[in-house]
């Protein structure tokens, strides 16, 4: 199991993107712009020690959105989840910081961190508005729907508990 964690500007100096080479330095003004206004840039895993995958992100000005600049999952490690992982880690993340959605440019044709796959996108809950470049993750649709399909669960499993007998100490004696 890959172990899950944020990623501060501090560790970017040392990772690249396994099939393109990308590196985004830890002076890089996104990645500074990212620190100051959520405390990370991005999310990684691990597994064994090995850094398995990485997620980064920076807000867009003048907007309560953040893009999507880099992910990307190691080879031998694709189709496990851990992309999926990371975007869920991020969406959870950026809500707690009073982000609106997550954005990002999809790719058909080329392997390349700075734009996943539009099929993988699509997958993990991102729509594509107008621009046929740029994916959208609303974050405030998708908690709305969580939090609704968790109350139905919540009420469903209360109608389905057994009534049983009263504890004891439950009665009171008149007398």
């Amino acid at each position: 199991m890959s172990s899950l964690s944020w990623i501060t500007r501090g560790e970017l100096a040392r990772i690249s993107c396994p099939y393109c080479g990308r590196e985004i330095g830890p002076d890089d003004e996104r990645m500074l712009a990212a620190e100051r206004a959520w405390g990370f840039v991005g999310a990684g895993l691990k597994q064994h020690g090995e850094r398995t995958a990485l997620l980064l992100l920076a807000p867009v000005p003048e907007t309560r959105d953040a893009m999507l600049l880099c992910l990307w999952v190691a080879p031998g490690h694709v189709h496990t989840g851990q992309g999926r992982r990371l975007v869920q880690a991020a969406a959870a993340g950026l809500l707690s910081q009073n982000v609106e959605a997550i954005l990002a440019r999809g790719s058909r044709v080329k392997k390349d961190c700075a734009s996943p796959p539009a099929d993988f996108l699509k997958a993990v809950g991102f729509t594509r508005p107008l621009d046929e470049r740029l994916w959208r993750l609303d974050l405030d649709a998708t908690v709305t729907e969580r939090a609704g399909l968790r109350s139905l669960l919540g009420r469903l499993m209360t109608t389905l508990r057994p009534i049983g007998p009263e504890p004891a100490g439950r009665v009171t004696r008149e007398g």
